[in-house]
């Protein structure tokens, strides 16, 4: 690449184009009082906005993926951690859809009893299960 005198002086032509961005995030949980620390990895991978998924890996052993992001930008799924089942909430509405910094918003909840991994059961009362998420500007 050569500058010449007087390349400056005009704006610069917008020729960038997004292709893809890669999210990527780790930390340690315990999910239970007694249980061992495990690394939990937060991927979610946007291949030109076409078809974006989100993975979770739990000890680098990949536990959920879910595909078709762009119309399933909020949800949960139950996964299992030590035989313990963990419900997983995910909202990444604003990594695709919001500004360039956008957040994403991601509970991981530990159930004891079998009638907790059915979220509709009529022993379930609506209100004591909502998830509350927000995202402060």
């Amino acid at each position: 690449m050569v500058l010449l005198p007087g390349d400056l002086l005009g704006p610069p032509p917008s020729n960038a184009v997004f292709i893809a961005k890669r999210v990527f995030y780790s930390t340690k949980a315990q999910f239970c009082d007694n249980g061992q620390s495990h690394e939990v990895a937060i991927e979610c991978d946007t291949v030109g906005l076409q078809d974006p998924c989100l993975a979770i890996h739990i000890d680098r052993k990949r536990v959920m993926q879910i595909k078709r992001l762009a119309w399933k930008f909020r949800g949960n799924q139950t996964i299992l951690v030590d035989g313990l089942p963990v419900a997983v909430f995910w909202d990444v509405h604003s990594w695709l859809f919001g500004p360039p910094f956008g957040s994403a918003v991601f509970v991981f909840q530990t159930c004891l009893s079998a009638t907790e991994l059915l979220p509709w059961s009529t022993s379930h009362i609506l209100w004591e299960s909502q998830l509350h998420a927000w995202r402060n500007e």
